[in-house]
């Protein structure tokens, strides 16, 4: 029982950490595609 909580704590934290990362993609993605919009007045 124990170890699994272990794997569990270690995959919910691994699963936040690329959870987070792709928050910063998608933030990243939506400044580029509104400066492109801006650049060409759409």
């Amino acid at each position: 029982m124990k170890k699994w909580l272990i794997v569990h704590e270690y995959g919910k934290l691994d699963f936040e950490r690329i959870y987070g990362k792709l928050q910063d993609d998608i933030r990243d993605l939506d400044v580029f595609l509104k400066a492109v919009i801006q650049k060409f007045n759409l």
